[in-house]
């Protein structure tokens, strides 16, 4: 999980993410995602934002994500 302090060193790299946007859609995706899954919002550098929601907590193969139609 990253935390805080973590996004906070990355930060200016994501400066161009409009972050009203992605707090909507981390609010969306709480009360869609299961206790048990977990969801993912992926920030690609094209300025394109994808959802997956209700991954297994064992699922680590991000980069197979855009592969994937979840």
């Amino acid at each position: 999980m990253l935390l805080r302090k973590d996004f906070e060193r990355i930060e200016k790299k994501f400066e161009w993410v409009n972050r009203a946007v992605v707090s909507e859609l981390i609010l969306e995706l709480k009360a869609q995602t299961d206790e048990s899954r977990k969801s993912i919002i992926a920030i690609y550098e094209s300025g394109e934002l994808k959802i997956h929601t209700n991954i297994s907590h064992n699922f680590t193969k991000y980069a197979l994500l855009k592969k994937l139609i979840l």
